[in-house]
C-alpha cells in the first residue's frame, strides 16, 4: 500500500491528515500535531507512529484502532519492554524521515556512530536499539530517578535494551555517544531496576550502581 492510498483510507475515517502525513494523535489529547503515517522502508509498509505518547502501529492496526472495531482501547504501560519499544519505534520513525526535523539530524547522527562501530540498520532493527532527545526522556517517571539526565551538556541518548535469560527487558543501557571522549561518563543504566542477569558486553559492579 501506499502512502497517499493509506491517508486517504484514513481521510475516510474523519481524520484530518496532512499530505506529509501528519495528524494530531487520535489515541491522546493534543493541539500540535505529533502523529505520523508513514512508509518504513525497513519493514515495506506503512506504518504510523506518535512522537507525543509513543504508539507505534502497522496501518492495518491503526485503522482497526481507528475505525473501533476492537472493544477497548489498546492499554500501554510504562514497563521497560514498553520503554524500548517506543523508543525503537522513535529511532525507525526518524530514520525514515517523520518527526522533528532537528532530532531527524540527531538520529542520523545517532546511525553514523553505530555504524562507525560496526553496525547497520538490520543490527538497529534485530537488537532493537532506541533513540530520543534528553527532553522527551524527562517526562518518563521510571527516568526520573537519574540525575546524569537533567545534565544539559547531554543532547540525546542511544538506548540498549538488556535483556534475562527468558527475554524480557530488564534494564536499559543509555548511550551519550555525541559525549563520547569528552565526558568522562558517556555509558549509563537506569537505576532501582535491579541487577540484569546478563550483558552484552563487559561490565563492572560501579558501573551498574551508576
Amino acid at each position: 500500500m501506499r502512502p497517499q492510498e493509506a491517508i486517504e483510507k484514513a481521510r475516510a475515517e474523519g481524520l484530518e491528515i496532512k499530505e506529509n502525513g501528519s495528524m494530531l494523535c487520535p489515541f491522546h489529547k493534543e493541539t500540535k500535531p505529533s502523529a505520523y503515517l508513514y512508509y518504513n522502508k525497513n519493514h515495506n509498509q506503512v506504518e504510523f507512529h506518535c512522537f507525543g505518547c509513543g504508539r507505534s502501529y502497522s496501518f492495518e492496526r491503526f485503522l482497526g484502532l481507528v475505525k473501533g472495531k476492537e472493544k477497548e482501547e489498546e492499554k500501554q504501560r510504562y514497563s521497560l519492554e514498553f520503554i524500548a519499544s517506543v523508543l525503537h519505534s522513535r529511532f525507525i520513525a526518524l530514520l525514515n524521515g517523520v518527526g522533528d526535523s532537528q532530532e531527524q539530524e540527531l538520529a542520523k547522527r545517532a546511525l553514523e556512530y553505530l555504524k562507525g562501530r560496526g553496525f547497520d540498520e538490520n543490527d538497529i532493527e534485530r537488537s532493537y536499539i532506541g533513540f530520543s532527545k534528553r527532553e522527551y526522556l524527562e517526562r518518563i517517571e521510571d527516568f526520573k530517578v537519574n540525575p546524569w539526565l537533567f545534565d544539559r551538556a547531554r543532547t540525546c541518548f542511544l538506548i540498549y535494551p538488556i535483556r534475562d535469560r527468558d527475554g524480557r527487558v530488564c534494564s536499559l543501557q543509555m548511550e551519550d555517544f555525541l559525549n563520547r571522549g569528552k565526558l568522562e561518563q558517556t555509558k549509563l543504566n537506569l537505576k532501582g531496576k535491579g541487577i540484569p542477569l546478563c550483558f552484552l558486553s563487559p561490565y563492572s559492579f560501579q558501573s551498574l550502581i551508576g
